[in-house]
C-alpha cells in the first residue's frame, strides 16, 4: 500500500458472468466499494494463422496471477473478491477475503 490517488478514477461497467466484484468492507464488513473486474482466468487472444486471416481464440485458464489497483476507503479493514454468477447477481460465496494491514 502507498500514499496517493488515482487521476481518473474508473467507471463502474455492467456485471456479466465470470466478472469478479471486489469489494472493500469495513469492520463490521459494510460494503464500502465495489469495483468489478474482468476475470483474470478468462482470456480473449487474436492471431492470424498461415493464411492470413484474422482469428479471435477464448481460453479459460486453471490459474494464474494478477493484481488489483484500488483506491482505499478510509475505514477499509478488508479486500473481498466474488464471482459474478449464471444469475448475473454477486450473491454468490466470495472467492476469497483478506485483511488489509
Amino acid at each position: 500500500m502507498v500514499d496517493g490517488k488515482f487521476k481518473n478514477p474508473k467507471t463502474t461497467t455492467k456485471d456479466t458472468y465470470g466478472d469478479l466484484i471486489c469489494l472493500q468492507l469495513d469492520k463490521k464488513s459494510n460494503i464500502l466499494e465495489r469495483t468489478t473486474i474482468k476475470n483474470p482466468l478468462f482470456k480473449t487472444i487474436e492471431f492470424i494463422d498461415d493464411s492470413k486471416s484474422f482469428h479471435t481464440k477464448h481460453i479459460d485458464l486453471d490459474s494464474t496471477n494478477f493484481s488489483v489497483r484500488l483506491q482505499l476507503k478510509q475505514n477499509a479493514q478488508y479486500i473481498s473478491l466474488i464471482e459474478v454468477n449464471l444469475n448475473n447477481t454477486s450473491v454468490s460465496k466470495p472467492l476469497i477475503t483478506t485483511k488489509l494491514n
